[in-house]
């Protein structure tokens, strides 16, 4: 027995950890998930279940009855997660499962993302699979792949062949709330050729930030957290109106979806520069930054290190420095936009997620969402616009549609079976995070979808947790549904 399955023998339900232990021992990082593939595989032919699985790692596994009184119903959760893990952390996610920690009242992970966004949502899918309830219907788990780098097994997936109704997304991160509609989104991405000068001497000034909290750039927006990538940019623009230097190298953030929550660069200043003038003007810089953070970012950390070099460094020309810092500098990022009536909720919003120099070449990836496709639309524009004027040459356009609300039978049902259950009204809400259903919905017609799913906090952050005792209130409320929906 696994060190996760020791870990969850008592935690209820315990089919669904069972299989949440089983998948979390499997490495399932985006871009490396044949072995989770594999796992299904295998459970669906333990399990006598029929299943298929495609050429983009997405598996359907399906439950059937004899009965089928009822119309089909999917259940859906992709399997790919967020790898992050803290700077004290060995563990090589690429071949390596998560560690389960057990605190209080939630499941958390040992120093990396927990990666219930969305496992917990596939175990919860197995668990419906093989229990010995017959719903009158055939239950079609669907898995899908990728969604986290762009949602790429719900774009491939074929579910002609399947005559469904109703689709429950399981990727939702709060147990009271039922989503009916979600943001579009716009990965962009763009690149920019440089010229190398050789430098033989200098001083060299190396800047990091980091302690941010990061988080989901979708349902974390809102909170005005610190952008590593734009904090960083705006030290060295602030700094570059004083003192002329040219950039080396800068780094940071992993995912277009993850708030970056470090980054790091270095620059070439002329050696004749006198160090009591860099040490105050950029300590001043940090200082208001610290200043301008510290509400939101209470563990932010700004850091640096003069030293004069005879060592020979690649440095990148001073009109490409300047195009760099000032095109980050000036495109947007962060929360553009909130609904009309309801200033907390995010409409329209993008996320620097991606910055990084590879010799001569820079490159930068945003996620432009918006619940308005017409508002993504002209904020991918305005991107594109800054971007091009500073010589970036665009490298990545792909787009997903927003899942646009309209009031349908499974909604009503979902709220009044909640209501039953728990003893309380959930939230009926429209969603700024990235779900798959905007995409099958366009695949499918007249099928009707909700999202749901046990409480998550702190997605795509190493302070992931999963509050245990909702993952049977959303067990329940499926298995309710599919006995009782017509």
């Amino acid at each position: 027995m696994s060190k996760n399955l020791e870990l969850v023998k008592n935690l209820k339900p315990y089919d669904v950890f069972k299989y949440f232990a089983e998948i979390s021992d499997v490495p399932r990082g985006s871009g490396n998930t044949g072995k989770i593939v594999d796992y299904l595989v295998s459970f669906a032919i333990k399990n006598n279940l029929k299943y298929t699985r495609d050429n983009y790692n997405n598996v359907i596994i399906t439950k059937e009855t004899n009965s089928k009184l009822k119309s089909t119903i999917v259940l859906q959760a992709h399997i790919d997660m967020v790898c992050v893990k803290t700077s004290d952390c060995n563990k090589d996610m690429a071949i390596e499962g998560i560690d389960f920690v057990l605190d209080g009242e939630w499941l958390k992970a040992d120093r990396t993302t927990l990666g219930a966004d969305d496992g917990i949502g596939m175990a919860i899918i197995l668990s419906i699979l093989t229990n010995e309830i017959d719903y009158e219907r055939d239950i079609v788990g669907v898995f899908t792949d990728d969604e986290e780098i762009g949602l790429i097994g719900a774009h491939k997936i074929d579910l002609s062949n399947f005559d469904i109704k109703y689709l429950i997304n399981i990727d939702n991160e709060e147990f009271d709330v039922i989503d009916v509609g979600c943001a579009g989104g716009t990965q962009l991405a763009f690149e920019k050729k440089c010229s190398l000068t050789d430098e033989l001497s200098g001083k060299l000034l190396e800047v990091e930030v980091g302690g941010l909290i990061g988080g989901h750039s979708g349902m974390e927006i809102t909170k005005n957290r610190g952008n590593a990538n734009k904090i960083i940019v705006d030290i060295l623009y602030k700094l570059h109106k004083t003192i002329p230097f040219n950039l080396i190298n800068i780094q940071g953030g992993t995912f277009n979806n993850a708030i970056p929550n470090k980054a790091k660069a270095r620059i070439l200043l002329e050696k004749d520069i006198d160090d009591l003038e860099i040490t105050k003007i950029i300590n001043q810089i940090i200082e208001e930054k610290l200043h301008d953070l510290k509400k939101n970012e209470p563990d932010i950390s700004i850091t640096y290190h003069l030293s004069g070099t005879n060592e020979k460094f690649l440095i990148l020309n001073s009109k490409d420095t300047n195009d760099i810092i000032n095109a980050i500098y000036e495109l947007p990022d962060g929360l553009i936009s909130t609904f009309e009536n309801s200033k907390d909720i995010a409409e329209t919003s993008l996320n620097l997620g991606i910055l990084r120099t590879n010799s001569d070449n820079i490159y930068i990836e945003y996620l432009v969402r918006s619940n308005v496709n017409i508002k993504r639309e002209k904020l991918n524009e305005e991107v594109l616009n800054i971007a091009t004027k500073y010589n970036f040459v665009k490298v990545l356009d792909d787009s997903y549609p927003a899942w646009e609300y309209r009031k349908t039978e499974l909604e009503n049902f979902a709220f009044n079976q909640f209501k039953k259950l728990f003893d309380k009204e959930p939230t009926i809400e429209i969603t700024h995070g990235g779900l798959e259903c905007g995409i099958l919905l366009e695949k499918l017609s007249n099928v009707e979808a909700i999202a749901i799913g046990p409480t998550i906090l702190g997605a795509h952050t190493t302070e992931e947790r999963l509050k245990i005792k909702t993952v049977k209130h959303i067990q329940d409320l499926i298995s309710e549904i599919l006995l009782t929906i017509s």
